[in-house]
Protein backbone atom coordinates (compact mmCIF):
# COMPACT_ATOMS: atom_id res chain seq x y z
CA UNK A 1 0.00 0.00 0.00
CA UNK A 2 1.26 3.56 -0.96
CA UNK A 3 -0.27 6.43 0.58
CA UNK A 4 -0.07 10.23 -0.34
CA UNK A 5 0.35 11.63 3.91
CA UNK A 6 -0.32 15.70 4.17
CA UNK A 7 -0.13 16.86 7.86
CA UNK A 8 -0.15 19.81 9.50
CA UNK A 9 3.09 19.64 10.99
CA UNK A 10 6.67 21.57 10.13
CA UNK A 11 9.26 19.48 8.74
CA UNK A 12 11.44 17.73 10.47
CA UNK A 13 8.22 16.91 12.72
CA UNK A 14 8.63 15.50 16.29
CA UNK A 15 4.91 14.39 16.04
CA UNK A 16 5.21 11.64 18.20
CA UNK A 17 1.97 9.29 16.80
CA UNK A 18 2.61 10.46 13.03
CA UNK A 19 6.22 9.14 13.66
CA UNK A 20 6.18 6.04 15.82
CA UNK A 21 2.68 4.83 13.92
CA UNK A 22 3.09 5.50 10.07
CA UNK A 23 6.54 6.45 10.08
CA UNK A 24 8.00 3.12 10.92
CA UNK A 25 5.14 0.45 11.85
CA UNK A 26 3.80 1.25 8.31
CA UNK A 27 6.93 0.96 6.99
CA UNK A 28 7.92 -2.01 9.27
CA UNK A 29 4.46 -3.75 7.87
CA UNK A 30 5.88 -2.72 3.85
CA UNK A 31 3.57 0.23 3.36
CA UNK A 32 5.29 2.77 2.06
CA UNK A 33 4.63 6.52 3.07
CA UNK A 34 5.27 9.83 0.72
CA UNK A 35 4.48 12.72 2.98
CA UNK A 36 3.90 16.38 2.46
CA UNK A 37 4.78 18.85 5.39
CA UNK A 38 5.53 22.58 5.38
CA UNK A 39 8.75 24.15 5.65
CA UNK A 40 9.65 25.55 8.83
CA UNK A 41 11.71 28.79 7.73
CA UNK A 42 10.14 31.02 5.25
CA UNK A 43 13.60 31.40 2.79
CA UNK A 44 12.69 28.41 0.98
CA UNK A 45 10.56 29.60 -1.72
CA UNK A 46 10.46 26.52 -4.15
CA UNK A 47 8.72 22.74 -3.31
CA UNK A 48 11.70 20.55 -2.18
CA UNK A 49 11.99 17.28 -1.96
CA UNK A 50 13.63 15.71 2.00
CA UNK A 51 13.73 12.63 3.82
CA UNK A 52 12.17 11.70 7.29
CA UNK A 53 12.75 8.34 8.76
CA UNK A 54 13.44 7.47 5.17
CA UNK A 55 10.22 8.53 3.82
CA UNK A 56 10.15 10.43 0.86
CA UNK A 57 8.99 14.33 1.59
CA UNK A 58 7.64 17.00 -0.39
CA UNK A 59 8.37 20.31 1.25
CA UNK A 60 5.96 23.29 0.79
CA UNK A 61 7.20 26.77 1.43
CA UNK A 62 5.65 28.63 4.51
CA UNK A 63 4.84 32.23 5.57
CA UNK A 64 4.96 33.90 8.48
CA UNK A 65 1.89 36.12 7.26
CA UNK A 66 -1.18 33.51 7.90
CA UNK A 67 -3.51 34.52 5.26
CA UNK A 68 -0.50 34.77 2.59
CA UNK A 69 0.26 31.38 3.64
CA UNK A 70 -3.19 29.90 3.02
CA UNK A 71 -3.13 31.33 0.11
CA UNK A 72 0.46 30.19 -1.17
CA UNK A 73 -0.46 26.41 0.35
CA UNK A 74 -2.94 26.31 -2.61
CA UNK A 75 -0.85 27.46 -5.35
CA UNK A 76 1.79 24.81 -3.86
CA UNK A 77 -0.74 21.85 -3.62
CA UNK A 78 -1.56 22.78 -7.36
CA UNK A 79 2.37 22.69 -8.24
CA UNK A 80 2.43 19.57 -6.06
CA UNK A 81 0.02 17.63 -8.40
CA UNK A 82 2.19 19.21 -11.22
CA UNK A 83 5.16 17.43 -9.86
CA UNK A 84 3.19 14.19 -8.93
CA UNK A 85 1.94 13.56 -12.33
CA UNK A 86 5.34 14.07 -13.91
CA UNK A 87 7.07 11.77 -12.00
CA UNK A 88 3.91 9.44 -12.41
CA UNK A 89 3.59 8.33 -8.61
CA UNK A 90 0.57 6.41 -8.38
CA UNK A 91 -1.18 5.93 -4.70
CA UNK A 92 -3.88 3.70 -3.35
CA UNK A 93 -4.79 5.99 -0.59
CA UNK A 94 -4.45 9.83 0.01
CA UNK A 95 -4.53 11.06 3.51
CA UNK A 96 -4.56 14.30 5.37
CA UNK A 97 -3.89 15.15 9.31
CA UNK A 98 -6.25 18.13 9.79
CA UNK A 99 -5.49 20.98 7.22
CA UNK A 100 -8.99 22.53 5.79
CA UNK A 101 -7.13 23.23 2.41
CA UNK A 102 -5.15 20.22 2.15
CA UNK A 103 -8.12 18.34 2.43
CA UNK A 104 -10.02 19.93 -0.30
CA UNK A 105 -6.94 18.77 -2.33
CA UNK A 106 -7.04 16.00 -1.16
CA UNK A 107 -11.16 15.48 -2.05
CA UNK A 108 -10.02 16.56 -5.85
CA UNK A 109 -6.82 14.50 -5.93
CA UNK A 110 -8.78 11.43 -4.77
CA UNK A 111 -11.75 11.57 -7.49
CA UNK A 112 -9.49 12.07 -10.13
CA UNK A 113 -7.16 9.20 -9.19
CA UNK A 114 -10.29 7.20 -8.17
CA UNK A 115 -8.36 6.43 -4.66
CA UNK A 116 -10.15 6.59 -1.66
CA UNK A 117 -9.41 10.09 1.06
CA UNK A 118 -9.25 9.69 5.07
CA UNK A 119 -9.24 12.45 7.04
CA UNK A 120 -7.89 12.36 10.10
CA UNK A 121 -9.44 14.84 13.16
CA UNK A 122 -7.13 15.43 16.28
CA UNK A 123 -8.07 19.02 17.73
CA UNK A 124 -11.08 21.35 16.57
CA UNK A 125 -8.89 24.04 15.41
CA UNK A 126 -11.72 25.93 13.56
CA UNK A 127 -13.71 25.52 16.68
CA UNK A 128 -10.65 26.85 19.24
CA UNK A 129 -10.63 29.80 16.95
CA UNK A 130 -13.97 30.55 17.51
CA UNK A 131 -13.00 30.40 21.14
CA UNK A 132 -10.15 32.84 20.46
CA UNK A 133 -12.40 35.21 18.88
CA UNK A 134 -15.13 34.91 21.78
CA UNK A 135 -12.69 35.34 25.09
CA UNK A 136 -10.87 37.81 23.06
CA UNK A 137 -7.49 35.72 23.12
CA UNK A 138 -4.53 35.77 20.72
CA UNK A 139 -5.39 38.31 18.04
CA UNK A 140 -8.10 40.21 17.39
CA UNK A 141 -11.85 38.99 17.95
CA UNK A 142 -13.02 40.04 14.44
CA UNK A 143 -9.88 38.52 12.90
CA UNK A 144 -10.30 35.11 15.11
CA UNK A 145 -14.14 34.57 13.90
CA UNK A 146 -13.33 34.99 10.60
CA UNK A 147 -10.68 32.85 10.20
CA UNK A 148 -12.36 30.25 13.02
CA UNK A 149 -15.48 30.49 10.29
CA UNK A 150 -14.02 29.78 7.45
CA UNK A 151 -11.81 27.06 8.72
CA UNK A 152 -14.84 25.76 10.31
CA UNK A 153 -16.95 25.25 7.11
CA UNK A 154 -13.65 24.02 4.80
CA UNK A 155 -12.94 21.05 7.60
CA UNK A 156 -16.73 20.23 7.52
CA UNK A 157 -16.42 20.43 3.94
CA UNK A 158 -13.21 17.67 4.09
CA UNK A 159 -14.95 15.59 6.95
CA UNK A 160 -18.41 14.87 4.15
CA UNK A 161 -16.46 14.44 1.29
CA UNK A 162 -13.78 12.17 2.74
CA UNK A 163 -14.43 8.18 2.68
CA UNK A 164 -12.77 7.62 6.12
CA UNK A 165 -12.74 9.60 9.25
CA UNK A 166 -10.07 9.41 12.06
CA UNK A 167 -11.37 11.36 15.13
CA UNK A 168 -9.49 11.50 17.69
CA UNK A 169 -11.96 10.22 20.47
CA UNK A 170 -15.22 8.67 21.01
CA UNK A 171 -16.65 11.82 22.61
CA UNK A 172 -15.14 13.81 18.83
CA UNK A 173 -16.90 10.87 16.95
CA UNK A 174 -20.10 11.33 19.03
CA UNK A 175 -19.88 15.03 18.03
CA UNK A 176 -19.48 14.85 14.71
CA UNK A 177 -22.52 12.35 14.39
CA UNK A 178 -24.51 15.24 15.73
CA UNK A 179 -22.80 17.35 12.54
CA UNK A 180 -24.20 15.33 10.34
CA UNK A 181 -21.52 12.67 9.76
CA UNK A 182 -22.12 9.01 9.30
CA UNK A 183 -20.95 6.81 11.99
CA UNK A 184 -20.03 3.89 9.49
CA UNK A 185 -17.43 6.00 7.76
CA UNK A 186 -15.85 6.92 11.45
CA UNK A 187 -13.15 4.95 13.59
CA UNK A 188 -11.66 6.74 16.59
CA UNK A 189 -7.84 6.44 16.73
CA UNK A 190 -6.60 8.22 19.76
CA UNK A 191 -2.93 8.87 21.20
CA UNK A 192 -1.20 6.31 22.39
CA UNK A 193 2.44 5.61 23.76
CA UNK A 194 5.59 3.87 23.03
CA UNK A 195 6.45 0.98 25.50
CA UNK A 196 10.00 0.81 23.84
CA UNK A 197 10.62 4.04 25.23
CA UNK A 198 13.59 4.16 27.19
CA UNK A 199 15.25 6.81 29.85
CA UNK A 200 18.90 8.09 30.09
CA UNK A 201 19.58 7.39 33.62
CA UNK A 202 22.62 10.00 33.47
CA UNK A 203 20.36 12.67 32.11
CA UNK A 204 18.01 12.18 35.00
CA UNK A 205 20.35 12.44 37.76
CA UNK A 206 21.50 15.47 36.04
CA UNK A 207 17.82 17.18 35.76
CA UNK A 208 17.74 15.88 39.28
CA UNK A 209 20.95 17.61 40.34
CA UNK A 210 20.18 21.12 38.76
CA UNK A 211 16.51 21.66 39.91
CA UNK A 212 17.30 19.90 43.54
CA UNK A 213 14.48 17.46 43.22
CA UNK A 214 13.63 15.14 46.07
CA UNK A 215 12.04 11.80 45.79
CA UNK A 216 8.77 11.88 46.44
CA UNK A 217 8.36 15.98 45.82
CA UNK A 218 8.26 16.36 42.32
CA UNK A 219 5.07 16.86 40.21
CA UNK A 220 5.54 17.55 35.88
CA UNK A 221 3.71 18.90 33.58
CA UNK A 222 3.84 18.39 30.07
CA UNK A 223 2.27 20.25 26.99
CA UNK A 224 1.03 22.95 25.73
CA UNK A 225 1.27 26.71 27.73
CA UNK A 226 -2.00 27.79 25.66
CA UNK A 227 -4.59 29.81 27.85
CA UNK A 228 -7.16 27.65 27.16
CA UNK A 229 -5.30 24.72 29.19
CA UNK A 230 -5.31 27.66 32.40
CA UNK A 231 -1.32 26.77 33.50
CA UNK A 232 -2.42 28.88 36.44
CA UNK A 233 -4.55 26.43 38.29
CA UNK A 234 -1.74 24.49 38.75
CA UNK A 235 0.53 27.33 39.82
CA UNK A 236 -2.14 27.68 42.67
CA UNK A 237 -1.76 23.85 43.44
CA UNK A 238 1.53 24.66 44.30
CA UNK A 239 1.23 27.69 46.29
CA UNK A 240 -1.46 25.85 48.36
CA UNK A 241 0.70 22.89 48.71
CA UNK A 242 3.69 24.75 49.94
CA UNK A 243 3.09 25.45 53.62
CA UNK A 244 3.25 21.89 54.23
CA UNK A 245 5.56 20.70 51.71
CA UNK A 246 8.23 23.29 51.61
CA UNK A 247 9.89 21.09 49.03
CA UNK A 248 7.34 20.58 46.45
CA UNK A 249 8.73 21.68 43.00
CA UNK A 250 6.75 21.69 39.81
CA UNK A 251 8.61 20.94 36.35
CA UNK A 252 7.30 22.71 33.26
CA UNK A 253 7.69 21.42 30.65
CA UNK A 254 6.36 23.29 27.15
CA UNK A 255 5.86 26.83 25.41
CA UNK A 256 2.96 29.36 25.20
CA UNK A 257 0.79 29.65 22.19
CA UNK A 258 3.09 33.20 22.00
CA UNK A 259 5.63 34.85 24.62
CA UNK A 260 3.52 37.01 26.25
CA UNK A 261 1.61 33.53 27.86
CA UNK A 262 5.29 32.72 29.60
CA UNK A 263 5.71 36.33 30.95
CA UNK A 264 2.39 36.45 32.40
CA UNK A 265 3.34 32.81 33.97
CA UNK A 266 6.30 34.05 35.33
CA UNK A 267 4.79 37.53 36.82
CA UNK A 268 2.68 35.00 38.95
CA UNK A 269 5.15 32.53 40.03
CA UNK A 270 7.05 35.98 41.00
CA UNK A 271 4.44 37.85 42.90
CA UNK A 272 3.69 34.79 45.07
CA UNK A 273 6.98 33.85 45.71
CA UNK A 274 7.11 30.11 43.52
CA UNK A 275 10.52 30.75 41.88
CA UNK A 276 11.91 27.73 43.91
CA UNK A 277 8.85 25.93 43.64
CA UNK A 278 8.00 25.81 39.73
CA UNK A 279 10.22 25.79 36.97
CA UNK A 280 9.92 26.71 33.32
CA UNK A 281 11.94 23.98 31.25
CA UNK A 282 10.60 25.12 27.88
CA UNK A 283 10.30 23.38 25.40
CA UNK A 284 12.50 20.35 24.68
CA UNK A 285 14.27 17.63 22.53
CA UNK A 286 12.11 14.79 22.05
CA UNK A 287 14.41 12.33 22.91
CA UNK A 288 15.21 14.43 26.30
CA UNK A 289 11.29 13.99 27.22
CA UNK A 290 11.48 10.98 28.79
CA UNK A 291 14.16 11.71 31.03
CA UNK A 292 12.27 15.10 32.29
CA UNK A 293 9.30 12.88 33.38
CA UNK A 294 10.90 9.88 35.11
CA UNK A 295 12.85 12.72 36.85
CA UNK A 296 9.27 13.40 38.65
CA UNK A 297 7.22 11.55 41.01
CA UNK A 298 3.81 12.49 39.84
CA UNK A 299 2.07 13.41 36.91
CA UNK A 300 -0.85 16.31 36.20
CA UNK A 301 -3.04 16.37 34.08
CA UNK A 302 -5.92 18.79 33.85
CA UNK A 303 -8.38 19.75 31.20
CA UNK A 304 -10.72 22.62 32.32
CA UNK A 305 -14.47 23.08 31.75
CA UNK A 306 -13.74 24.27 28.11
CA UNK A 307 -16.00 22.46 25.89
CA UNK A 308 -13.19 21.42 23.23
CA UNK A 309 -11.17 19.90 25.40
CA UNK A 310 -13.61 17.05 25.80
CA UNK A 311 -12.65 15.89 22.63
CA UNK A 312 -9.14 15.79 23.48
CA UNK A 313 -7.19 12.72 23.55
CA UNK A 314 -5.04 13.25 26.49
CA UNK A 315 -1.31 12.10 25.13
CA UNK A 316 0.64 13.88 28.33
CA UNK A 317 -1.15 11.51 30.82
CA UNK A 318 -0.19 8.31 28.39
CA UNK A 319 3.15 9.35 28.64
CA UNK A 320 3.64 9.66 32.15
CA UNK A 321 1.85 6.29 32.91
CA UNK A 322 3.79 4.90 30.40
CA UNK A 323 6.63 5.60 32.54
CA UNK A 324 5.45 4.64 35.52
CA UNK A 325 4.42 7.49 36.98
CA UNK A 326 1.17 7.63 38.98
CA UNK A 327 -1.34 10.64 37.96
CA UNK A 328 -3.39 13.05 39.07
CA UNK A 329 -6.09 14.48 36.85
CA UNK A 330 -9.45 15.84 36.48
CA UNK A 331 -12.88 14.20 35.03
CA UNK A 332 -13.86 16.78 32.73
CA UNK A 333 -12.59 15.04 29.46
CA UNK A 334 -14.32 11.42 29.56
CA UNK A 335 -10.96 9.68 27.59
CA UNK A 336 -9.06 11.22 30.67
CA UNK A 337 -11.89 9.92 33.05
CA UNK A 338 -11.82 6.11 31.82
CA UNK A 339 -7.94 5.48 31.72
CA UNK A 340 -7.38 6.73 34.63
CA UNK A 341 -10.13 4.85 36.29
CA UNK A 342 -10.16 1.48 34.49
CA UNK A 343 -5.91 1.60 34.79
CA UNK A 344 -6.11 2.39 38.56
CA UNK A 345 -2.98 3.97 37.74
CA UNK A 346 -4.02 7.37 39.92
CA UNK A 347 -6.64 9.90 41.04
CA UNK A 348 -9.31 11.48 38.87
CA UNK A 349 -11.12 14.17 40.59
CA UNK A 350 -13.00 17.67 40.16
CA UNK A 351 -11.52 20.40 38.88
CA UNK A 352 -10.92 21.88 41.98
CA UNK A 353 -7.42 23.70 43.49
CA UNK A 354 -8.24 21.74 46.92
CA UNK A 355 -9.46 18.16 45.25
CA UNK A 356 -5.76 18.01 42.95
CA UNK A 357 -4.25 19.08 46.61
CA UNK A 358 -5.76 16.60 48.41
CA UNK A 359 -4.90 13.61 46.49
CA UNK A 360 -1.72 14.83 45.62
CA UNK A 361 -0.68 14.55 49.24
CA UNK A 362 -1.79 11.31 49.82
CA UNK A 363 0.63 10.63 47.24
CA UNK A 364 3.43 12.85 48.33
CA UNK A 365 3.51 10.97 51.69
CA UNK A 366 3.01 7.06 50.73
CA UNK A 367 5.88 5.77 48.21
CA UNK A 368 4.15 2.68 48.31
CA UNK A 369 1.24 4.22 46.74
CA UNK A 370 3.09 6.07 44.26
CA UNK A 371 5.12 2.91 43.44
CA UNK A 372 1.43 0.85 42.83
CA UNK A 373 -0.37 3.35 40.95
CA UNK A 374 2.87 3.86 38.93
CA UNK A 375 3.04 0.37 38.21
CA UNK A 376 -0.55 -0.28 37.36
CA UNK A 377 -0.47 3.22 34.87
CA UNK A 378 2.19 1.35 32.96
CA UNK A 379 0.64 -2.16 32.57
CA UNK A 380 -2.51 -0.59 31.11
CA UNK A 381 -0.98 1.45 28.69
CA UNK A 382 1.14 -0.75 27.48
CA UNK A 383 -1.56 -3.54 26.95
CA UNK A 384 -3.99 -0.85 26.01
CA UNK A 385 -2.88 1.69 24.28
CA UNK A 386 0.55 1.04 22.58
CA UNK A 387 1.56 2.23 18.92
CA UNK A 388 1.62 -1.13 18.04
CA UNK A 389 -2.24 -1.67 18.93
CA UNK A 390 -2.86 1.32 17.29
CA UNK A 391 -1.05 1.21 13.88
CA UNK A 392 -3.11 -2.64 14.11
CA UNK A 393 -6.17 -0.87 13.99
CA UNK A 394 -5.76 1.98 11.80
CA UNK A 395 -4.29 -0.64 8.91
CA UNK A 396 -7.41 -2.82 9.23
CA UNK A 397 -9.74 -0.32 8.91
CA UNK A 398 -7.69 1.54 6.09
CA UNK A 399 -6.91 -1.82 3.78
CA UNK A 400 -10.70 -2.73 4.36
CA UNK A 401 -11.62 0.64 2.73
CA UNK A 402 -8.99 -0.19 -0.22
CA UNK A 403 -9.55 -3.89 -1.01
CA UNK A 404 -13.42 -4.20 -0.26
CA UNK A 405 -14.02 -0.66 -1.83
CA UNK A 406 -16.36 0.70 0.89
CA UNK A 407 -15.49 3.80 -0.56
CA UNK A 408 -17.21 3.80 -3.67
CA UNK A 409 -20.24 3.34 -1.72
CA UNK A 410 -19.57 6.36 1.01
Amino acid sequence: MKILMLIDQKYPTEHVFLEEVYSKIFKEKGHQIVWVMKAKDTFQKKIKIGYWNENKVYILPTNNNILLDYFFLIKDLMELKKMLTLKKEKFDLIYVRNDPFMGIFARFFSKKSKIPFVFQLSHLKSEETIYFAKNGLYGTRMKNFILGKISQKLTNFSLKKANLVFPISEMMKTYLIRKGLKQNKMLSLPLGANPKIKVNKHEVEKIKQEYNLKDGNTLVYLGTLIKTRDPVFLFKIIKQLKPDFPKIKLLVVGEGKTKHDLLDYKDYVKKNNLQENIFFIGKVPRWQVPNYLAAADIGLSQFPPVPILKMNSPIKLMEYMNLGLPVVANNYNPEQKLIVTESGGGFCVDYQVEDFCKVIKELVRNDRLRLKMGQKAQNYIRKERNYQKLADKAEKRILSLINDGDYKSL
